[in-house]
């Protein structure tokens, strides 16, 4: 079997029957669809037993599962060769499996096992308060690069990038098999240790793949809708707070302990929740790595970094000064820290609006960018149409 695509659900409703349409509606056979739902209390479990596909496999779990060990049981699942979780309001590009044939056998004559690409995402219909007015945002650039997977996650967890730059195996990453196999072995059987699951791909990618192949031409849709976990954390709104007290019931009941020293889960900061899976996946890394990891400086660094998204999220000032006492770091440290991250950021971000200037130029970029009120009564299948477009255009150079 050559692909494992793994849909993790709770609750999908709409949104689950679009991305498992985003798949099998592609014409490739050699591949299986994993879709595990966690005990549903909409019409998901009711639709997910008419599904009849050979490609198709539907799990459902015993009860009580954080959503890591969700991710963990569906994994374990899945005999593909090269493997990729898609989110129940997620979809694949409609040209994914084209694409990932001529991206895995490039990987495999550069020894690579780990393959990501930008992102294009589709906003649902409920989130305009959140995301704003759009609904589509897509570009795809023909270029293919090798990045440094140390180098990258350092700058994620110094705030410079977010975690979503890194391999995840999620939506818009691929990864070898091996690579979970490999984990399993060093961690006792386990492949998630940490909260939440998309940080935790990203510290085994960096930990155990010394570079990463990424396309700027999207594999997958990142889909945001009501139903987003990610969102309820972020979105305080009082229609979202079933959603975001169940998750984050979940995580407190799990069996997976979630490091507070960086702030709580609800602290919401991405670069917190990648040196969190740093932390808790020791077994991945030298000894002498975890503790630089650990140390009193290094935290200082990271918290130089979130001391920006603090400045950005006001509310979360009085718990940040908490963090830093209980750290034992200096607040005049991390303040310095923070001024020079904020510096290279601006520099990084001319530096990157140059290069894609650049690319431009050069390259056929292909773009969409529409708004909700000119995608009224459309769906993500609309989008992958005009995505495939796209997708051609580039494919003729």
């Amino acid at each position: 079997m050559k692909y494992s695509i793994m849909i993790p659900a709770r609750n999908g409703g709409l949104y689950l029957k679009e991305a498992i349409n985003s798949v099998l509606s592609q014409k490739f056979e050699d591949y299986e669809l994993i879709i595990s739902d966690d005990n549903s209390t909409d019409n998901s479990r009711e639709y997910l037993k008419t599904l009849k596909h050979p490609n198709v496999k539907v799990l459902f779990p015993e009860p009580g599962m954080s959503m890591s060990e969700h991710w963990d049981y569906v994994q374990s699942k899945s005999i593909g060769i090269w493997q990729i979780f898609l989110g129940q309001d997620d979809g694949l590009q409609p040209y994914f499996f084209e694409y990932a044939e001529y991206l895995t056998n490039l990987a495999n004559k550069k020894n690579i096992r780990t393959i990501m690409s930008s992102r294009a995402y589709f906003f649902w219909p409920g989130v305009e308060d959140t995301y704003g007015e759009i609904a589509v945002s897509y570009n795809a650039i023909p270029k293919e690069i090798t990045l440094n997977s140390k180098k990258e996650a350092l700058k994620a967890l110094l705030g410079l990038q977010s975690y979503f730059e890194l391999p995840e195996a999620y939506t818009t990453s691929i990864f070898n098999k091996s690579i979970f196999d490999e984990t399993r072995k060093l961690q006792n059987g386990k492949l998630f240790l940490s909260h939440p699951q998309d940080a935790n791909l990203a510290a085994i990618a960096c930990s155990l793949e010394k570079i990463y192949l990424k396309t700027l031409i999207p594999l997958g849709w990142v889909g945001s809708s009501p139903k987003s976990a990610g969102l309820a954390i972020t979105d305080k709104k009082e229609e979202l707070s079933e959603l975001r007290s169940d998750y984050l019931q979940k995580i407190k009941n799990s069996k997976i302990i979630y490091r507070c020293d960086l702030g709580d889960f609800s602290f919401g900061s991405l670069a917190a929740y990648l040196w969190q899976a740093f932390i808790q996946t020791p077994t991945l890394r030298p000894q002498r790595v975890n503790k630089i990891l650990e140390s009193v400086l290094f935290k200082s660094l990271v918290l130089g970094g979130i001391r920006n998204y603090v400045k950005i999220h006001y509310a979360k000032e009085k718990e940040f000064l908490d963090i830093v006492k209980n750290n034992h770091c200096s607040l005049i440290l991390i303040n310095i820290v923070s001024f020079i991250l904020q510096f290279i950021s601006f520099m990084d971000k001319n530096v990157h609006r140059i290069r894609n200037k650049f690319y431009k130029l050069i390259y056929c970029t292909q773009n969409i960018h529409i708004k909700q009120s000119e995608f009224l009564g459309k769906s993500l299948n609309d989008a992958s149409n005009l995505s495939m477009q796209c997708y051609l255009n580039v494919k003729k150079l």
